[in-house]
C-alpha cells in the first residue's frame, strides 16, 4: 500500500520531512523506503498515526526530548504488544492492539 497525501503541513503533519502546505498529491516514501506495509491510517488536525501489518506502529509529528521530527516515528511499544487498529481526534491519538 502507498501512503499518499497532501494539505496542510505547518505542523508537519504530512510526514514529508518538511512544513510546507501541499496542494498536490505527494508519495510519503518513508515506509515504501523502509518496506513497511501500512495497515490503517488516521489523521485529526495536527497528528497522524498509523498501523502497520507487521504490528508496529508510527505517528508525526512527533515531539521526543523537545525535538519535533516532521517524519514517521515508531511509537516504542514493547514487542510483546501487536498494534492492529488506529484511531484519531483532533489533537490525540488511539493504539488498539490485537
Amino acid at each position: 500500500m502507498k501512503v499518499i497525501t497532501w494539505g496542510g503541513n505547518e505542523k508537519g503533519q504530512l510526514g514529508l520531512g518538511t512544513y510546507e502546505d501541499e496542494h498536490e498529491l505527494k508519495l510519503i516514501d518513508f515506509f515504501s523506503r523502509q518496506n513497511i506495509k501500512v495497515s490503517m491510517l488516521a489523521a485529526g488536525g495536527d497528528l497522524t498515526i498509523c498501523s502497520c501489518e507487521n504490528g508496529e506502529a508510527y505517528a508525526w509529528p512527533f515531539m521526543r526530548n523537545g525535538t519535533t521530527y516532521s517524519l514517521p516515528v515508531k511509537m516504542p511499544f514493547s514487542p510483546k504488544i501487536s498494534i492492529s487498529k488506529v484511531s484519531c481526534g483532533w489533537n490525540f491519538g488511539f493504539f488498539i492492539s490485537s
